[in-house]
């Protein structure tokens, strides 16, 4: 029981201060992630929603906050790039699929690790930048 009211507390905490620091909601969210709270506390009910929450919150902090930083540098931005081609093609591919809705849940299966990998990317670059270790 004290775990499952942890749990509540984290994701209800962390996505009110993802909303001003994205880099919490990440944080949580990957936790969550490896984590499985629904795993954990399956007889607690559903909460399959749980991580979604904060992974709203943390995308709305990061929208907010200007969606971080975009300097990558060329082999960063090789990487990057690599990864939105990746997704933007199997979603092209989703569209003409013959069973369309098991495309359709494989590419949101695939943005639940696209979009926490470029929000990651964005707001690390800009925490470095604040503190100087990149010019």
């Amino acid at each position: 029981m004290k775990g499952l009211i942890l749990i509540y507390l984290v994701a209800g905490l962390g996505s009110i201060a993802a909303l001003r620091k994205p880099m919490i909601g990440l944080f949580i969210y990957v936790g969550f992630a490896v984590l499985r709270p629904e795993g954990l506390f399956g007889w607690a009910g559903d909460m399959g929603g749980i991580s979604l929450v904060v992974g709203v919150a943390t995308l709305i902090g990061w929208v907010i906050g200007g969606c971080g930083s975009l300097k990558v540098g060329r082999r960063g931005r090789a990487i990057v790039l690599s990864l939105m081609f990746f997704f933007v093609w199997s979603a092209i591919s989703a569209a003409q699929a013959t069973n369309t809705e098991v495309a359709y849940n494989s590419i949101v299966t695939m943005a639940k690790f696209v979009m926490p990998f470029l929000i990651g990317v964005t707001l690390m670059l800009v925490a470095r930048l604040r503190a100087g270790v990149m010019s």
